[in-house]
């Protein structure tokens, strides 16, 4: 059954890629919430749409999902494929930095 599973992992062409963004908590009795902003059926427009987010820097974390039925156990069964992480280092906040560093002087 795994290996049905895996193979429909990377086979299946109607497999959905959906990119959620994680939201801090506003208040400490509240738990974070995750909030679903796209969805592709290509993987490389699901990973340009998180790099775009990434890199303005206003989200705390991002992941890509690929969600694909698994006709063997009849489900739907998702896959996190990629993280971006906000204490990952970002070219665009290091640009900007130099951007305003060299305005400075």
């Amino acid at each position: 059954m795994l290996k049905t599973i895996i193979s429909a992992l990377f086979k299946d062409p109607a497999s959905q890629y959906s990119v959620y963004i994680y939201h801090d908590a506003p208040e400490a009795n509240r738990l974070a919430q995750w909030e679903k902003v796209g969805n592709s059926k290509s993987m490389q427009r699901a990973i340009k749409h998180a790099r775009i987010l990434h890199r303005k820097g206003l989200y705390k974390k991002i992941e890509i999902k690929k969600m694909f039925f698994c006709p063997q156990a009849n489900r739907t069964i998702s896959k996190i494929i990629r993280v971006y992480d906000r204490a990952a280092p970002s070219w665009y906040g290091a640009f900007s930095a130099f951007l305003r560093n060299a305005q400075e002087i």
